[in-house]
C-alpha cells in the first residue's frame, strides 16, 4: 500500500514496493496486490489523480521488470473505490503494467455491480478477492447479498484462470467455522 500522492515520500514508497516485488519473485510469486492512494482528508484534486496514475504506471513497469505483475486492489476509503473511479484508473494507466485485483464486496460498497465490473474490465483482471457483504458488514460466502454465482460465472466467461482469494475481514465465529461455511458454499454451487 502507499499514498502515492505525496511527492516527499513517493520515491520511498516506490522503492519499498519494488523491494517487495523482488522478495515475492524470489519466493515464487507472480503477483503483487497493491492498494492505496489516499490522504487523511479524503479529498483529491486532479493533480493528485494525475500523480497517482503516473506513480502506478511507474511501479507497475518496475514490478514487471522484476517479473511480477502489479495488481491494483480498489478499496473503500481510497481514491479508487467506485465503478467510475475503477474505469478512470483503467483509462488512465497502462494496461501492460497496471492490472486489477477487484474485491467483489468492496465493489458493492463502492456502488458497483461486481458482475458488470468483471465483464467491463476483463482484460485487466489478474487476481480476485472473493468476499460477501450484508449491509456494511463482511460475512462468510453465501451469507450476504452479493451474486457470487454470477461473479464466478462472469470470471469463467472472461476466461479468468488467475488466483482467487476467499477473504473475510472479521467474524464472530472461529476461523475454522468461518472457512467451512465459505468452503461449503463454494462446494455446493451448481
Amino acid at each position: 500500500s502507499g499514498r502515492f500522492i505525496d511527492p516527499e515520500i513517493l520515491p520511498y514508497e516506490i522503492e519499498a514496493i519494488v523491494h517487495a516485488a523482488r522478495f515475492l519473485k524470489a519466493a515464487g510469486c507472480e503477483h503483487l496486490v497493491l492498494g492505496g492512494g489516499m490522504n487523511a482528508s479524503g479529498q483529491y484534486s486532479e493533480s493528485d489523480y494525475a500523480l497517482f496514475f503516473k506513480s502506478l504506471d511507474e511501479v507497475g513497469q518496475r514490478c514487471q521488470n522484476e517479473g511480477v505483475a502489479l495488481c491494483y486492489h480498489p478499496h473503500s476509503g481510497t481514491m479508487v473505490e467506485t465503478g467510475p473511479q475503477i474505469a478512470r484508473l483503467c483509462d488512465s494507466t497502462d494496461p501492460r503494467y497496471v492490472h486489477l485485483a477487484p474485491d467483489v464486496a468492496h465493489a458493492v460498497r463502492g456502488g458497483a455491480d461486481p458482475v458488470e465490473l468483471i465483464r467491463r474490465h476483463a482484460e485487466r483482471i489478474r487476481y480476485v478477492h472473493l468476499k460477501d457483504i450484508r449491509g456494511d458488514e463482511f460475512v462468510e460466502l453465501g451469507r450476504g447479498t452479493i451474486d457470487l454465482a454470477g461473479c464466478l460465472e462472469a470470471l469463467s466467461g472472461i476466461g479468468f484462470s488467475g488466483p482467487m482469494v476467499v477473504e473475510l475481514d472479521d467474524t464472530t465465529l472461529t476461523p475454522l467455522e468461518s472457512a467451512r461455511i465459505s468452503h461449503d458454499f463454494l462446494t455446493n454451487l451448481p
